[in-house]
């Protein structure tokens, strides 16, 4: 089975590598890739109580395992069947430390989960006109310059938003993390030599990455926060997403990042310079009620936020994606067949 991967929506995007990895360590990569298809419409559902239960018990008793087993310290569920939210759920704690629950409202910091979101505003402004998937990134950012002329010209905004510019594997997200300013960042790209031309090989950035949501502010004239708020958290009613740390740091319900030790797990600082000069890479918070009504928004059912026909141009892959399949994903790819076969047989 092909990986594919697309220029945005990892939320969904996720899922489907997860799938993929039913077909063993090794597959051979078809020219023709699937485009994940968003309809139109999506049918009305009738989820009976019973299916219901039995889904809640069953994903109780897989974290009830993963909490004893110490393979966690807690998380937060949505399930999203066509276009309903079917089950919420918190299980575990926010804090090691501490015996303070996780429920569906606990706000974690969602990381690269973040490029998603990137992705679709990006889209919304192709659909709206203001920019288009093969704008060159440098006349939005005269700052950012690569190791020739040529390369530097090549680079589009489907680039960036596919991992396709040609840079090395993360390149500078040190500097990222360290806080230094993206349109600093993005002048140093000269330095770097190539390790392909622009849409020949896919590469994973941050600090590349962040140069969406520079030219999102460029054309809107606002702050990448405040598009955010305008176009995506407000009209989807995700009222607890945001991204600052401030407003993270002002939430009496977060969950804390976490560093596997010895004996367990060690409670970790949120690092605030994501929130600085990388929100599109990795600067959003949000909770599992939020991102149950992000995903209603990614199968289709929010057309005045943004149609779907739209949302399949954000779907369509530019890249294929080879490898192995790490120890995560056969952790998570194990639940992952529990919910398809669960599905299967409603």
């Amino acid at each position: 089975m092909k990986k594919l991967l697309v220029i945005v929506a990892p939320s969904m995007v996720f899922v489907a590598l997860l799938f993929s990895f039913a077909s063993g360590e090794h597959s051979e990569l078809s020219q023709q890739p699937q485009v994940v298809q968003v309809p139109e419409t999506l049918p009305d559902i009738h989820f009976p109580a019973s299916q219901k239960q039995q889904l809640i018990a069953s994903i109780q008793t897989y974290f009830d395992q993963a909490l004893d087993q110490n393979q966690i310290v807690g998380a937060s569920v949505a399930i999203v069947k066509c276009d309903s939210i079917i089950y919420l759920g918190g299980y575990g704690n926010k804090n090691s430390r501490s015996k303070d629950t996780i429920n569906e409202e606990t706000i974690f910091r969602i990381g690269s989960v973040s490029k998603g979101f990137a992705g679709i505003l990006a889209g919304i402004h192709v659909e709206e006109g203001l920019i288009n998937w093969e704008d060159k990134v440098k006349d939005y950012i005269p700052d950012f310059k690569l190791s020739s002329k040529k390369q530097t010209e090549s680079v589009t905004l489907s680039h960036v938003l596919s991992h396709t510019t040609g840079l090395p594997y993360h390149s500078f997200t040190n500097l990222v993390e360290d806080g230094i300013p993206i349109r600093t960042i993005a002048s140093n790209f000269k330095e770097l030599v190539p390790i392909a031309k622009p849409g020949g090989i896919y590469s994973y950035q941050n600090a590349v990455f962040a140069l969406s949501g520079t030219i999102v502010e460029q054309v809107t004239g606002k702050s990448f926060k405040e598009v955010l708020q305008e176009k995506i958290f407000d009209p989807l009613h995700m009222s607890s997403a945001s991204a600052s740390y401030e407003a993270l740091e002002q939430s009496n319900n977060v969950a804390e990042p976490h560093q596997r030790v010895r004996h367990g797990w060690r409670p970790m600082k949120i690092n605030k310079k994501y929130y600085n000069n990388a929100i599109a890479a990795g600067g959003i918070n949000a909770s599992a009620k939020d991102m149950g009504k992000w995903m209603k928004f990614l199968l289709g059912n929010n057309p005045e936020v943004m149609m779907p026909g739209s949302i399949q141009d954000v779907f369509t892959p530019k890249i294929q994606v080879g490898g192995r399949r790490t120890i995560l994903s056969k952790v998570v790819w194990i639940f992952i067949i529990f919910l398809r076969l669960w599905m299967e047989s409603t």
